[in-house]
């Protein structure tokens, strides 16, 4: 149960961050070229009876707006649902997005490798800067 209850948050998330995508204007309805109304997201969230804050805790789940933070999150998600299956434990939210937080961090701030300060020469001397 609560592993369906997690799916149904990032699902949540994943709809929620559509919602970001919606071109609006603060506090104003517009209509667009189809002449569908597009509802402000705050809106379009207390109207489905969920909080902002809960919309944005749900979006993290997700791992951003970017392809590959998505696919670590995804991966991330799938591991940790899968640990929980086979020690036969629920997984919290707080699990979860400390498990995503990690492979997005993993991801996109991984150290760099950096060259040496210094190389030495054919002839064992010191050439700083240098590969």
């Amino acid at each position: 149960m609560t592993e369906i209850r997690r799916r149904a948050e990032i699902r949540i998330g994943e709809l929620s961050r559509e919602l970001d995508k919606a071109p609006t204007r603060v506090g104003e309805e517009i209509t667009s070229t189809r002449m569908e109304v597009i509802v402000p997201k705050a809106k379009a969230l207390a109207d489905a009876g969920i909080s902002t804050s809960a919309a944005h805790n749900y979006e993290q789940l997700t791992g951003g707006p970017d392809a590959r933070g998505e696919a670590a999150a995804k991966r991330a998600i799938e591991e940790t649902l899968a640990k929980g299956r086979a020690e036969r434990t629920p997984v919290s939210a707080k699990e979860l997005r400390s498990a995503i937080k990690e492979a997005i961090v993993a991801l996109f701030l991984a150290p760099a490798s950096r060259p040496p300060a210094f190389t030495r020469d054919r002839f064992g001397g010191t050439i700083w800067g240098l590969e």
